[in-house]
């Protein structure tokens, strides 16, 4: 299950405990992630997800919107399965 996000090469990237499992660039591949890989609710962010413009980002807040935004998608498409 992704437990840890971080931001590198304006991609998120997700860990189920220290193995990178997915990486993505939308809200859309987020949400794809989060169900093939599977979310248990709660995760850690790497400090890199707060200082994103230092890692591929136009803002510092881009990495947590695109990340929070995937994360309504995907409780969203639970609630209509």
């Amino acid at each position: 299950m992704i437990d840890f996000v971080a931001a590198k090469n304006g991609m998120i990237e997700m860990y189920a405990g220290k193995r990178l499992v997915a990486e993505a660039s939308t809200p859309k591949s987020v949400a794809y992630h989060l169900h093939e890989e599977g979310y248990g609710g709660s995760y850690s962010f790497s400090s890199s997800m707060d200082f994103a413009s230092e890692y591929g980002f136009d803002k510092d807040g881009d990495a947590h919107d695109i990340f929070e935004r995937g994360i309504a998608l995907y409780r969203m498409d639970l609630k209509h399965s």
